[in-house]
This record gives structure tokens, sequence and C-alpha cells, in this order.
């Protein structure tokens, strides 16, 4: 998670001891892609903070490795089927 900023396939298929061709044969096996689940992760991530954090939207969104706002509250929607702070407020029992 500490890397979702920077994550590329090179790194990650280096860390997991695999070589970058091999990752990406493996993730398709699996039926996913690296993007994929890269964006999966970041969501994971936001959801955890948009929960336990105060943190404003635009802080999540970089730390998550989004570019802006906008870039971040349209993947988060596409992903959940709501805007970031409908389903902050949602689930923290204010929506």
């Amino acid at each position: 998670e500490s890397h979702l900023v920077s994550a590329g396939t090179a790194e990650c298929a280096r860390a997991l001891g695999l070589s970058e061709r091999s990752l990406q044969r493996k993730l398709s096996e699996h039926g996913t892609t690296f993007q994929a689940e890269l964006v999966a992760a970041r969501m994971r991530a936001a959801q955890r903070m948009l929960l336990d954090t105060d943190a404003q939207l635009t802080r999540i969104a970089l730390d998550v490795g989004c570019t802006s706002l906008p870039a971040f509250s349209s993947l988060f929607r596409k992903a959940t089927g709501e805007p970031p702070s409908a389903w902050r407020a949602k689930r923290r029992g204010k929506g």
C-alpha cells in the first residue's frame, strides 16, 4: 500500500521474484491485469482512509496515487457507483 503512488509492473514483479512477463502471464491466468489490480488496491486503500480518517478527499486522492481530485472521484465512482464523499457519509451513518 505504501507504493500505490509509484507502483509499476517491473517493480512489483521484482518484489515478487518474477520477471515482468511472468507476472503479466500469472495475472492473465487469473483473468486480471496489473492495472486492474492496482486500481482495486487504490480503491481499497481509499475506502479505508475514507472510513478511518477525516482526511480531505484531495489528500486521499494523492495518497492513493491519483493525480487529481477529479481523477480520483471518477475512478472511485466507476469502482463503487458513488462519489467518495457520499460513500463516506453513507458508511459513517451521515447519509
